[in-house]
């Protein structure tokens, strides 16, 4: 009588490592951007070591570093689009009164030629084709 076969244990599964190094947003340097996590005080940093641009932020129990430098990103991306708002809000102002002021203007250069045009037409007309003369073309 022999041994029973025994089955071998499942392979673990490999859980795929996240960097905790990350490119610089403000200097594009690669790998200089060091995040610590800090679970005791629940808050996540992140550090350049070339530039010295730094960010903090609260963590829960299941946040990783990428978490953090996405967050990071998300905020730098918040305060470009907000600046771009700002400078896109105080450019066209400055056009719409420009425009507004010359448009208005061309509005009143018009509105006195008609006035003209309307005096040329209450004087009295002569001859036996009044539009060729008023014209000229009859001296």
């Amino acid at each position: 009588m022999g041994k029973r076969a025994t089955r071998k244990p499942p392979p673990k599964k490999v859980v795929p490592k996240l960097p905790t190094s990350f490119d610089c947003p403000f200097c594009n340097n690669t790998s200089t951007v060091e995040c610590t996590i800090d679970r005791k005080k629940s808050q996540g940093r992140l550090n350049c070591q070339i530039c010295g641009a730094q960010y903090q932020t609260n963590i829960t129990y299941i946040t990783d570093p990428i978490d953090v430098y996405s967050e990071w990103i998300d905020e730098c991306e918040k305060v470009n689009r907000e600046k771009e708002e700002e400078e896109e809000d105080q450019v066209p102002q400055q056009v719409v009164n420009y425009r507004s002021n010359h448009a208005s203007a061309q509005h009143q250069a018009y509105q006195d030629d008609e006035e003209e045009d309307d005096e040329e037409e209450e004087a009295p007309r002569q001859g036996y084709n009044h539009q060729v003369y008023n014209r000229g073309g009859y001296h």
